[in-house]
């Protein structure tokens, strides 16, 4: 029997190329999962930031139609606020509106509008400020 000392010693080194080979992969596969969870992360902040607008911009809304249906307005302080939501979200939203002064035979009040992204509920808020001026003839 006829031993060929040469491909005795390389019997363990395909093993050893399979074996980087898939270490690699391994690699490749964990900088998939990783990108795709940031994306992920950075799809849901996105989604949080718009339900935060547009619940602000609904409260916003509703302080503005407060004031164009108000028969009389008071001159002073705090006018009116509330708490909206928005349909078929989780979103919510808080309005205040101000007087702020007369002038010229017009009454200006402040809407502040603050709108909170679904996430409120588990403690990371997303918040949006909005502000607005109107004036009412006298």
């Amino acid at each position: 029997m006829k031993i060929n000392l040469h491909e005795k010693n390389q019997a363990g080194f395909s093993l050893l190329v399979a074996l980087i080979f898939l270490s690699v992969m391994a690699l490749l596969g964990f900088g998939a999962v990783r990108s795709a969870l940031m994306e992920e992360k950075l799809g849901g902040n996105n989604r949080e930031r718009s339900l935060s607008f547009m619940a602000a911009e609904v409260a916003m809304r509703q302080g503005e139609v407060y004031i164009e249906t108000s028969d009389s307005l008071p001159a002073s302080g705090t006018v009116a606020s509330g708490v909206v939501s928005v349909a078929n979200t989780a979103a919510s939203a808080t309005y205040a509106i101000n007087y702020i002064s007369s002038n010229g035979g017009r009454d200006y009040y402040r809407i502040l509008a603050t709108g909170y992204g679904a996430r409120k509920l588990i403690g990371n808020v997303t918040q949006t400020n909005l502000e607005s001026v109107v004036w009412v003839q006298q």
